[in-house]
């Protein structure tokens, strides 16, 4: 009979013994087993021939046979790698020590003696096929895993390839656009500094007219020179917000005394014309703060020109520093219409200029520079309408 491996779901037990009669009382035996079918053979190269069609999942197989015994059959069965698990149990009569030894050390599992315990080779029997069993479902079930392993590994070599890929793109892009974006500061600073040129002339030759033309034309002069000193203070902040890009890595951050900074801070130029007086209160000289003396300089520079812009003729700003545990905070003040409620959401992004309550000229840069002057320092920065005007406060870190 030939069967299957692939077709038969029952247990295949091969039961070798020389003597015919012993393999029929045997096979009687183990057909009362349910889902077991039996192969007899009487004699080595029998079984061994017949095990290249059909593997078996359990051995009985005697010891003394003539030609090849048990013990040569069994190490054949174990050097070969496709049957070496295939369970072997040893029929013997004997029962030696050195035999039984000898019989495991060639890899059979258990071993009958004869004459036959019926009860005790039916339950050893059961007890290897279940094993053989179990066996094999780990067997499937492993390899079912490694069959998923290995697709996920697939899967995640082909993900990791593409994003691989993708990681180039995304490099590449970034590089174009660091190449784009320092392309663009280099151009922003370049027109900043051709405009400073030529605007800082016409501020020059308007100086000379001031003294030669008659009276009735200087109040021509001063609103040219107004204006062209509000595109060269827009140039400047464009200048710096620009510079502020890349400056992250390359500031000295030192202790500064407060009060200097806020000493010499250059007047606003529309403060004469608006009669706007900047009251700078007592800063105690213990002051000290972590900064860059130029950028703070631009910084407080920034908001103050903006306070006068927005003040009333004849008005006044305060510039007042409280200690606030690990800040030094700097508030200045202003008696103007105050913001907006939409610019208190905006007002220190770019361009929002159009938000405040009462435009004025300029592109909406001045605060949002102001507040990355500040971000850059490690301090914050942030906005208060009063009763009667608004409040930029800024707060530095203590030196």
């Amino acid at each position: 009979m030939t069967l299957s491996e692939m077709d038969r779901k029952k247990s295949l037990v091969f039961v070798v013994d020389d003597i015919q009669s012993n393999v029929e009382f045997i096979s009687d035996i183990l057909l009362a087993i349910d889902h077991v079918e039996v192969q007899g053979f009487n004699d080595g190269p029998s079984v061994l021939n017949f095990i290249k069609t059909a593997i078996p999942d359990l051995i009985l197989l005697d010891v003394s046979m003539p030609e090849m015994d048990g013990f040569e059959v069994c190490r054949t069965i174990k050097s070969s790698p496709e049957n070496n698990d295939i369970p072997v149990i040893f029929l013997t009569a004997r029962i030696q020590k050195e035999d039984i030894v000898r019989g495991f050390e060639l890899g059979a599992v258990d071993y009958i003696a004869k004459p036959f315990n019926l009860n005790e080779m039916l339950s050893r029997v059961k007890t290897h096929l279940e094993l053989r069993s179990k066996s094999k479902e780990l067997q499937e079930i492993n390899f079912h895993l490694e069959n998923i392993v290995e697709e996920r590994t697939r899967e995640l070599t082909d993900t990791n390839k593409k994003l691989s890929q993708a990681n180039k793109k995304l490099t590449k892009m970034y590089d174009e656009l660091s190449a784009l974006d320092q392309a663009k500061n280099d151009f922003i600073s370049h027109i900043n500094h051709e405009l400073r040129t030529p605007l800082n002339g016409i501020i020059g030759y308007t100086t000379l007219l001031d003294d030669i033309l008659p009276a009735e034309s200087k109040e021509y002069l001063a609103s040219i020179n107004s204006l062209v000193s509000r595109l060269v203070k827009v140039s400047e902040i464009s200048l710096l917000l620009t510079e502020l890009r890349t400056i992250d890595n390359k500031i000295n951050i030192r202790e500064i005394v407060l009060r200097d900074v806020l000493e010499s801070l250059p007047k606003s130029e529309d403060a004469a014309p608006k009669n706007v007086n900047i009251l700078l209160n007592r800063v105690r000289d213990s002051y000290i703060v972590l900064a860059e003396p130029r950028l703070l300089a631009a910084c407080f520079s920034i908001i103050t020109d903006n306070a006068v812009k927005y003040s009333p003729m004849g008005g006044n700003i305060d510039i007042d520093v409280r200690d606030n545990d690990k800040f030094y905070s700097v508030e200045i003040s202003d008696h103007g219409p105050g913001f907006s409620p939409t610019s208190m959401q905006t007002v220190f992004e770019l361009f929002k200029a159009d938000n405040l309550s009462h435009r004025s000229h300029g592109f909406g840069i001045g605060l949002a520079t102001a507040k990355r002057i500040v971000d850059v320092l490690g301090g914050k920065i942030n906005i208060r309408n009063n009763e009667k005007g608004a409040s930029v406060i800024v707060h530095l870190r203590k030196g």
